[in-house]
């Protein structure tokens, strides 16, 4: 009676066991992917209209950064993106534009990029895009979307040594040579990426010293070998499949107390297990890479696919490659995959997507080491200087501009007291002296200051008349010598009223040697000539000054009327 119970009781904790492992199995294989798969849905779903921003990134014309720096500005990205949002590295090419690198990204996110960028490489230059770029305009397009090929786990070939073999040389000189009409794009949409499984393997290689990266079912099959055996023998002598069944599972636990001598790596594998470790340390994107191509025929886009794809070849190790995706789909294929490219959506699935790490972003997307020489790569070949801490905190009585630095705006004008000193505007034509006068102008007109504009040409006088407020239109003052229906008239012996005394004897003289000076300079270019008649002149005019609003036809009436 009492081996009945234990009987019962070793089938009943044999059922529950295997009701356990079937749970476990049943989350492992199906409700763990669904559950990846449905997130995968939502995101998507939610990030189909998520505001972004186009951020243009330009780079100097010489660049040296190394590998490693690069690898830390996209860790350095990976804490800016968030785990919940996504970014979109871009290289865009055509005929019109040249080869330039982009960056989508959420609109607040903007100025912290520019700033990480700008630590990063302060040569860079940086511009806003309104509108998205043009990219599958054509007769022809197709996109394709290269992956992993094997378990993320294993690594692309490093390129650390840029001045030897930098990738992004093959991939910008595939690129260079469009012709009018065709476009290529490069797109790679990021998320963080992390996993309980990732972990998983770290810690066994760290540990262990290696790990069981794929084939996981056929290793565990065939390392019980023994236990499936042994259940069948049962079976097949008891033909009794739920007696089988038990023993089965029963060895089967066994199984994981039996100590199993840990393999002698080789050196190839040793290599390996170290840049699986290397990898797995460092921040992980869910990466999903994309090739679009607008061309005339589809000819010519198989021609342009087999460029850009021979790029990244240099990327592929003995474990991994990236591998392509057909490039010409069913009708409802391709636009899927056409509505994931322009909104810069990551795929429904993770397994459709790759896993890279930083080192290996750093990789594909950087700019050029050493000399750009690549054709029609867009590249800067002067810096913007930052806003000195003086132009930060001075209060400007005008303002002549703006500083623009890696997305900081500074206003850049003159204080009060600089203004008290002369100020010299040197500048070829075209380059904005007389915009960059009037604006500071019509800041002083609008602020109720007292201005006087001689302008020779004209043009900017009646440029300011426009932007006169209402408030200070008496206040105006007009003067144009060319107007010949209403002439001016001016009278050069006009004096101050109510001076008396010595007062007023400065003002003759300071009227004389002024009309003496106007006459001079019409009349004589040099001091050569003519002092006598400037003697004569300067006579007349303070024998003028003595007549009451005497005038320059005062001084021709005494030079010329004996009897006046």
């Amino acid at each position: 009676m009492q081996f009945i119970e234990r009987l019962f009781i070793f089938d009943r904790t044999l059922s529950v066991a295997l009701l356990g492992v079937t749970v476990y199995l049943l989350y492992r294989w199906i409700f763990e992917p669904a559950h990846t798969t449905l997130k995968g849905i939502l995101s998507f779903w939610r990030l189909r209209e998520s505001p972004a921003t186009f951020l243009e990134i330009t780079p100097p014309k010489h660049s040296e950064k190394s590998q490693l720096a690069t690898q830390q500005l996209f860790t350095v990205l990976r804490q800016t993106i968030g785990r919940t949002k996504i970014a979109s590295l871009e290289i865009v090419a055509s005929r019109k534009e040249g080869v330039r690198y982009l960056i989508r990204i959420n609109p607040g996110d903007v100025t912290t990029l520019q700033r990480n960028i700008a630590s990063y490489m302060p040569e860079v230059r940086f511009r806003e895009l309104k509108d998205e770029p043009p990219t599958l305009t054509g007769n022809c397009t197709a996109i394709s979307e290269p992956k992993q090929r094997r378990h993320y786990a294993y690594p692309l070939m490093q390129n650390e040594e840029l001045d030897k073999s930098d990738v992004v040389a093959y991939i910008a000189g595939s690129m260079g040579k469009l012709r009018p009409g065709e476009t290529m794009t490069l797109q790679m949409v990021i998320t963080p990426y992390s996993s309980h499984w990732t972990s998983r393997i770290y810690n066994k290689i760290l540990n262990r010293g290696y790990a069981q990266i794929d084939g996981k079912l056929r290793q565990f099959i065939v390392q019980r070998w023994w236990v499936w055996l042994f259940a069948l023998i049962i079976g097949a002598f008891t033909n009794d499949i739920n007696l089988a069944l038990s023993w089965g599972f029963v060895f089967l636990v066994a199984s994981f107390f039996v100590k199993r001598d840990e393999p002698t790596l080789t050196p190839h594998e040793e290599e390996l297990y170290q840049g699986i470790l290397n990898k797995l340390g460092q921040p992980l994107f869910r990466t999903d890479t994309r090739i679009t191509v607008a061309a005339e025929s589809s000819q010519r886009i198989d021609q342009l696919f087999k460029g850009v794809s021979g790029s990244l070849a240099p990327l592929n190790s003995p474990f991994q490659a990236l591998g392509d995706s057909a490039l010409f789909q069913n009708k409802v294929s391709y636009r899927f995959r056409e509505f994931k490219f322009t909104r810069r959506l990551p795929s429904l699935l993770v397994t459709n997507s790759s896993i890279f790490a930083a080192s290996e972003l750093a990789s594909i997307y950087h700019f050029p080491y050493g000399t750009i020489k690549t054709e029609g790569m867009v590249r800067s070949h002067s810096r913007t200087l930052p806003a000195t801490l003086g132009m930060k905190n001075n209060k400007f009585d005008v303002v002549l501009g703006r500083n623009n630095h890696h997305g900081e705006i500074t206003p850049i004008g003159l204080t009060a007291a600089e203004r008290e000193r002369h100020v010299f505007i040197i500048g070829g034509t075209g380059n904005g002296k007389t915009t960059m006068l009037q604006y500071a102008i019509a800041q002083d007109i609008k602020n109720g200051k007292g201005v006087a504009v001689v302008d020779p040409h004209g043009d900017m006088a009646e440029t300011l008349l426009q932007h006169i407020p209402e408030k200070r239109i008496n206040d105006v003052i007009y003067f144009n010598p060319d107007d010949l229906a209403y002439p001016i008239g001016l009278n050069l012996l006009e004096l101050t009223p109510g001076l008396e005394g010595d007062e007023l004897l400065r003002e003759k003289d300071l009227v004389t040697e002024s009309v003496v000076s106007v006459f001079r300079k019409i009349f004589s270019e040099d001091d050569t000539g003519g002092h006598r008649i400037e003697y004569v002149l300067r006579n007349a005019i303070q024998t003028a000054l003595y007549v009451k609003d005497a005038t320059l036809f005062t001084v021709y009436d005494l030079l010329n009327d004996p009897v006046y």
